[in-house]
């Protein structure tokens, strides 16, 4: 009966990968199903994170307008260098099909900077999600400035 307070940081950053016209509910269920894995609220979301193919994918899009984050693209040459990095899985498919083998979970490390995975690609109708936790918004805006 006590008021209670509860400290979300906005620290988890979404990679996703998807077909192309993947509609939003697809893309939200996934999201939604990922959260609740790893019992994580979406709250904590910084940022929706795909490969820049992706930049015109409305679903995912309007997902990132709907829950007020940003949806971040990157080019599958940097996408490449993250899977190099933490040595990641590859999907020859997609691979051939787009030119970098591991989307979501190369996406989420990139837009966490120097997070870590703490929910691996995992494969929903038409979508695969990886969650990755880095600094909060507030912490990377504190190194930024040098508060602490």
């Amino acid at each position: 009966r006590k008021p209670h307070v509860y400290l979300r940081p906005r620290n988890l950053y979404v990679g996703i990968g998807c077909r192309r016209g993947t509609p939003e509910g697809l893309i939200e269920r996934a999201l939604s199903e990922a959260l609740d894995r790893i019992g994580a609220s979406p709250l904590q979301i910084a940022a929706l994170a795909s490969v820049s193919l992706k930049s015109d994918e409305e679903g995912l899009l309007a997902l990132g307008r709907k829950i007020g984050r940003p949806v971040q693209f990157f080019e599958p040459h940097i996408l490449r260098q993250v899977i190099e990095a933490h040595h990641l899985e590859e999907s020859a498919f997609v691979k051939k099909t787009i030119g970098v083998g591991n989307v979501c979970e190369a996406a989420a490390l990139k837009a966490a900077q120097q997070g870590r995975l703490v929910f691996p690609k995992t494969k929903y109708t038409q979508v695969t999600a990886a969650i990755a936790a880095g600094l909060s918004q507030s912490s990377a805006s504190d190194r930024d400035t040098g508060r602490k």
